[in-house]
């Protein structure tokens, strides 16, 4: 796969999950593919080339498909997802700032997974809205990325919570 089509399949995934991120497989499927192109930084010379694609899609699938068979597991299933998604989102943070901290980034990662899973257990319904609205922010952010490549720093920060906020706000506006 090119790319050009990496990229596009992940800002039509982000925008697929700001706009329907309450559905848990698909929260599950973007929090796969997000955390598999945070992989892919930091996996030298996987960038490019098939295994690349395929680790993005690999997860992407297979955390899809777990959280689709995992229904009777809501609680577990949400957890582990804010975790998934609480690491993934830290390394695409620190990837959008240029930050490469070594062990102390995956340091930091896994604690904000524990941060996100312990949030995502006590409010699972405002959990899925704003865990979907980053995951979905940062994937369509990563696909630009990916097309723009000089698109970083503060432009990208200031673009990632619009589109998150956008993504909080759309799903809220429902809720009492």
């Amino acid at each position: 796969m090119s790319l050009t089509l990496i990229a596009l399949i992940l800002i039509a995934a982000g925008i697929a999950v700001l706009v329907g991120g309450t559905r848990l497989w698909l929260i599950g499927a973007a929090t796969g593919a997000l955390l598999g192109v945070g992989l892919l930084n930091w996996i030298p010379g996987m960038q490019t080339g098939w295994f690349g694609s395929l680790l993005v899609v690999g997860l992407a699938v297979a955390f899809g498909v777990l959280a689709l068979f995992g229904k009777g597991f809501v609680s577990l299933i949400v957890m582990g997802i804010g975790f998934v998604a609480g690491v993934a989102i830290a390394l695409a943070v620190l990837d959008m700032f240029n930050f490469d901290l070594g062990f102390i980034s995956w340091v930091a990662a896994l604690v904000v997974g524990i941060v996100a899973a312990g949030f995502a257990a006590r409010v699972q319904d405002w959990a899925l809205i704003i865990l979907s609205a980053l995951v979905g922010a940062l994937l369509v952010l990563r696909g630009a990325q990916m097309l723009m490549p000089t698109l970083d720093g503060t432009i990208a920060t200031v673009i990632a919570l619009v589109v998150a906020g956008g993504g909080i706000f759309y799903h809220a506006r429902g809720k009492k």
